[in-house]
């Protein structure tokens, strides 16, 4: 071996490059053996089948076969007496040693088949055939290269030691939702807001409602609020808006369409402390969210100068809007009726009725509708007990009179020995339903509810009641599209206040089965959990209060919180 190949493959070794014992490119003909056809790298020309540089070999100068006299050399093409140019004499020929691969440095050091000659040096160049990514060994890669997170591996494999998320690769500690890397456990806090419906969009986001101003009690002053979410938990946009003619405003739900999102809540048309309060309901352009006005109910669900609140929203399959309220039939709330609304999205239109025909302290909190299945239910109370009820999304009617009796009779339950229980949400399956809420208990005392509706019966869960204060769940939801457990949420320890200093936000799994607990979480620093959504990893997404900030969290499946 030479002394020049010797350095050639030391070269090779401290640059990561073995020497090849079968090279593809032979440096004494310049032949690529791996070209399809046969041919020779840039710059060579085949003669007679040898590659040659015709620019410098003194046999074949200018062209194949064309021989300069003894004593004369190939330059640029041409036979002369001498080189120039700043070419050196190598047998003949006039080369740059610079870049010249059979002649690299000095005369007669030839690189190998996968090195080319920079600057005087072979250096490693592998074929970028069969391969994705760098590094080579010797400080190159070969393109496209490997998406973010991912590293390279000496054969050019783009490898991911984590999880793979569409173009990039999740580090070990996140998870993939949505086609972004995400902390499997969130938080996102929104100071000076109240924020009490979360609703997940088939793009990978959630929309969350309330207002702007902390507090559960409406003041003057306070916005609805819509905020949209990406599946990290960022805030992406956010709008703030007051319906025509209110002075105050909270939205308290939200659900969305292909296009847009629907917010439902409260509003007061005069100052607080004077008239009475009437449901509304927002049609909100997803992204960005300039608000555009749908249908706005503040006329009172049912009729006159009333205390009137929409609880829920929901977008059955056939593009019909339905929403749950409750309605004063008295002053101060002494008689309240459950209230439903059926609406055309596309016209706007949309008719409210009693779905009982009478008034016993009842009220409608939670409306679904279940997918596929062209079912909407609705939940709440019915005298001293909680109830479930359902239409088709085809019946009742969007225009005066309206009203429209339950084709999907109404069950009615509550826990043994319960003074009363309310329905606060439900959670549609595929072939049971599950209602959550809370009881009065003996003493005063209250307690989450938690029941599941299968053939027309009903099973109660025993009472949810870690607490003698008000413990009850706000927010229900089935994991896994109806067929996983059932993922409550709500709130312990309460004292019934808007500032509750003792109130601890809660989240729990039952076994829709056996309606057993699985497991309690409770998120750090949350007062009250007012709802709960699903994103495409299974994770819990839940929206909290505190007196003066709410915050969206995500929850692990297995019931780990942030």
């Amino acid at each position: 071996m030479t002394r020049g190949r010797a350095i050639t493959c030391l070269l090779w070794i401290l640059g990561g490059c073995a020497e090849s014992a079968d090279p593809s490119f032979d440096a004494t003909d310049g032949r690529a053996e791996d070209g399809a056809d046969g041919g020779c790298r840039a710059g060579g020309t085949d003669c007679s089948g040898a590659c040659v540089d015709t620019r410098s070999d003194p046999d074949n100068c200018g062209s194949c076969g064309r021989r300069c006299d003894a004593g004369e050399v190939c330059n640029e093409g041409i036979c002369a007496s001498t080189c120039a140019g700043g070419l050196r004499n190598c047998s003949g020929a006039c080369v740059d040693v610079n870049t010249d691969e059979r002649h690299c440095g000095e005369c007669d050091r030839p690189c190998a088949a996968n090195e080319e000659c920079r600057a005087g040096r072979c250096v490693c160049v592998p074929a970028c055939a069969g391969r994705t990514c760098g590094p080579d060994g010797c400080g190159g890669s070969c393109p496209p290269g490997c998406g973010t997170g991912f590293t390279c591996s000496a054969t050019g494999t783009c490898t991911c030691s984590g999880t793979v998320c569409g173009s990039a690769c999740c580090p070990a500690g996140q998870v993939c939702i949505s086609g972004q890397c995400c902390s499997p456990n969130w938080r996102r806090d929104f100071p000076d807001t109240f924020l009490k419906g979360i609703a997940a969009d088939p793009d990978g986001t959630f929309i969350a409602v309330g207002s702007v101003g902390a507090g559960l009690d409406l003041a003057d002053g306070h916005q609805a609020l819509a905020i949209q979410i990406d599946a990290c938990g960022r805030e992406v946009d956010r709008e703030a808006f007051m319906p025509t003619g209110a002075v105050r405003a909270r939205a308290n739900a939200v659900a969305v369409s292909r296009t847009h999102a629907y917010v439902a809540g409260v509003m007061g048309p005069s100052v607080s402390g004077g008239g009475a309060t009437d449901g509304f309901v927002t049609r909100v352009a997803k992204s960005p969210l300039p608000v555009g006005l749908f249908v706005e109910i503040h006329v009172g669900l049912w009729g006159g100068d009333l205390n009137d609140e929409v609880g829920d929203v929901a977008i059955a399959d056939d593009g019909s809007l339905w929403l749950a309220g409750v309605t004063e039939a008295a002053p101060a709330w002494a008689n309240h009726c459950a209230w439903t609304v059926k609406g055309n999205a596309a016209t706007g239109a949309a008719c409210g009725w009693n779905p009982f025909g009478d008034c016993t302290a009842d009220s409608a909190w939670s409306v679904a509708a279940v997918p596929a299945s062209r079912r909407v239910y609705l939940a709440g109370r019915r005298g001293a007990g909680a109830f479930l009820a359902g239409w088709s999304s085809s019946e009742c009617s969007t225009v005066a009179p309206c009203p429209c009796a339950p084709s999907v009779p109404a069950v009615t339950f509550a826990p043994v020995g319960a003074l009363m229980a309310e329905g606060r949400a439900i959670a549609t399956g595929s072939t049971d339903m599950h209602v959550a809420g809370y009881s009065e208990q003996p003493g005063g005392d209250y307690a989450g509810m938690v029941a599941r509706i299968a053939s027309g019966r009903a099973t109660v869960a025993p009472p949810w009641n870690p607490t003698a204060r008000i413990d009850g769940f706000l927010a229900a939801g089935r994991e896994a599209g109806g067929a996983g457990g059932v993922i409550v949420a709500g709130v312990t320890n309460w004292d019934g206040s808007g500032t509750s200093a003792t109130a601890t936000g809660a989240v729990v799994r039952y076994n829709p089965s056996t309606l057993a607990v699985e497991w309690t979480a409770y998120p750090v620093g949350a007062g009250a959990c007012w709802d709960v959504a699903f994103d495409a990893a299974g994770g819990i997404v839940v929206a909290c209060v505190s007196p003066t900030s709410s915050s969206v969290r995500r929850c692990t499946p297995a019931g780990v919180c942030p």
